[in-house]
């Protein structure tokens, strides 16, 4: 007979006030619940947006440091060819002091040549007053 009482007072809409009172509970427990949660994901969106914050502070720290990276490679690679333009210069220096000392050599050889030539042709030469005809 309870049981039919009870599914009149369902079928009405109506519960025990014990029914009632654990719904009420019940209730109350879903929207702590709910709040908890609501600040759970309030709390995670606000740390990923620091995240992602964070995240690209990082990526520009990153780009700065492949950026000093980069020149200082390109700081090496200047270093090395600085060297490299130095000895250049250095054995330039040293082939122009070569090339001088040879070319004072055959001024000398050209002068040389030059006094042995006027010797020779002095001695086979004939005098400008014979015509060179035979007598």
């Amino acid at each position: 007979m309870k049981r039919a009482l009870l599914a009149l007072l369902r079928a009405c809409g109506l519960v025990p006030a014990r029914r009632y009172e654990a719904l009420v509970r019940e209730t109350k427990n879903i929207k702590r619940d709910r709040l908890e949660w609501k600040n759970k994901a309030v709390e995670a969106s606000t740390r990923a947006r620091s995240f992602k914050k964070q995240a690209a502070r990082q990526a520009a720290r990153l780009t700065e440091a492949v950026k000093a990276a980069d020149t200082g490679s390109r700081r090496q690679e200047l270093d090395a060819l600085q060297a490299r333009l130095e000895g250049a210069e250095r054995e330039l220096t040293t082939a122009r002091e070569h090339l001088m000392v040879i070319e004072s050599k055959l001024d000398i050889l050209e002068g040389a040549a030059n006094v042995l030539d006027a010797r020779t042709r002095h001695g086979v030469a004939p005098d400008p007053g014979e015509t060179g005809a035979s007598a």
